[in-house]
Formats: structure tokens, C-alpha cells, sequence
């Protein structure tokens, strides 16, 4: 199978399982694998892109299970044929930074990977893939993101403005307490502590401007006529 056979079969399988922002993030960062690699063998399975992590695999069969550490080793999560030869599934669960055992279920024989040349060993000297994830595996990323605990990311976008606050009924609205880090790209985040189970209004203030959170469509003006963002700070429904 050639690379862009292969790179239209893995855009068509995600869009088939519903990953609408594959196309905004991650068909830049396949595109630069594929033209990294020579050929389909050459790509290394799972591929971590920004919304999903894609596994794939090469052959054929009549039925194939994914099963791993992430999954408990469950038989759920079943592949899915897309063109000729070439099964994928597209795990897009929140999944925190660590190292995950997997294999494959091909026609009722477990096999590590073939595509994977990361491995371990188990006690009975079976041989398991390995995919680890250097950070947090968030999907579809939406601010302000619950992170740990009671930590919440707060992100803004501003390509031209020299600092951005965050001020909100949580500071008592103090323009100034709270300055966000530039992170570059025009991008602006701060994390803060926040009670659980609670409504919080906000606003960005950009170079003294007070603006919406574009990430949050719960936005209103208050008496004063100011841009105020709404947020619900409850993590119980924001775990992985």
C-alpha cells in the first residue's frame, strides 16, 4: 500500500468515527510523517497526534481486538477494516502520561504489534507492545481545562497584545493579580486553584481591554457592559 493511499484511508477511517478536528491538527502532523517516511511500512503504529492515537494494522484478517493497559485488557475496542488490508482504531480517551502495554487479537491469536519496535516482556515471556506518552493525552482540548485536582488551565489567544490578565469574581475582578504566561504563537494561559462545584465569571484583559474567552461560549455583558465568560468548575465530570 503506498503512503497516500494510506494517508487517504486513515483520513477517511477518522472521519468515519466521528474526528471532525482531524483536519485542523492532525492531517499537518501525518502529512509531515508520511513525507518522513518511504513507505506504509515505514510508519510506525500507534501514531499520537494531537486528537487521537492511532492504531493501525497491515494484513490480512476477519477480525482484529486491541487490548491494553488503557482498556484493562479488555476485548472492546475492535478494529476496523478500512480499504484493503489496513485496520485502524482511533483511541481518543483522556489517558495520562505514562507507558501502556497493548497487543493485538488477530482471528483469536494474541500478537504484539508488528509495526511497533517498542516492546517488553512479561513474566511468561510474552511479548507486549509498548506505547508511552511523554504528556497528558488530552483529546479536543477545551478551555478552561481541568488538569488535576482543583487546577484549571485558563488559555487565551492574542498574536498582538503584550500581556493578558485573568480577572474574575475568584480575585474579586483584579485586573492585575493574575497574569497569564506567554507560551508563544500569539498564545497566553495561566493555571489556577478553584473550589469545586461551583459557577465562576471571568474575563480576559488584554492590554487593559476586558474581552470574552473565545473558547467558552457562555458569554454575556454585565451592568458595567463588560465581556463576562461563565464557567462551572466541576472536575468529578472532567476526569479522564
Amino acid at each position: 500500500m503506498r503512503k497516500n493511499a494510506l494517508f487517504l484511508s486513515i483520513a477517511s477511517a477518522l472521519l468515519l468515527t466521528g474526528q471532525s478536528n482531524f483536519f485542523e491538527s492532525d492531517e499537518r502532523r501525518l502529512n509531515r510523517l508520511l513525507s518522513e517516511t518511504g513507505s506504509a511500512t515505514d510508519l510506525h503504529s500507534p501514531l499520537v497526534l494531537e486528537n487521537t492515537v492511532l492504531f493501525f494494522y497491515i494484513g490480512s484478517a476477519k477480525d482484529i481486538f486491541l487490548a491494553g493497559d488503557f482498556n484493562n485488557w479488555n476485548l472492546n475496542l475492535k478494529m476496523k477494516e478500512h480499504r484493503s488490508n489496513l485496520w485502524i482504531f482511533s483511541w481518543t480517551n483522556r489517558t495520562q502520561a505514562g507507558s501502556y502495554k497493548y497487543r493485538f487479537k488477530v482471528d483469536g491469536f494474541w500478537i504484539p504489534d508488528p509495526t511497533n519496535p517498542n516492546f517488553v516482556y512479561d513474566a511468561g515471556r510474552e511479548k507486549l507492545s509498548l506505547l508511552t506518552l511523554t504528556n497528558e493525552f488530552i483529546p479536543d482540548k477545551k478551555y478552561p481545562l481541568w488538569l488535576s485536582n482543583d487546577v484549571y488551565r485558563f488559555q487565551h489567544t492574542a498574536t498582538n497584545a503584550k500581556a493578558v490578565a485573568l480577572a474574575g469574581d475568584f480575585n474579586n475582578w483584579n485586573p492585575y493579580s493574575h497574569q497569564l504566561k506567554y507560551e508563544g504563537g500569539g498564545i497566553f494561559s495561566i493555571d489556577i486553584i478553584l473550589d469545586p462545584n461551583k459557577l465562576y465569571l471571568y474575563s480576559f484583559v488584554e492590554d487593559g481591554m476586558w474581552v470574552f474567552d473565545v473558547n467558552n461560549k457562555k458569554q454575556y455583558r454585565n451592568q458595567q457592559n463588560r465581556a463576562v465568560s461563565a464557567f462551572f468548575a466541576d472536575r468529578l465530570n472532567s476526569k479522564p
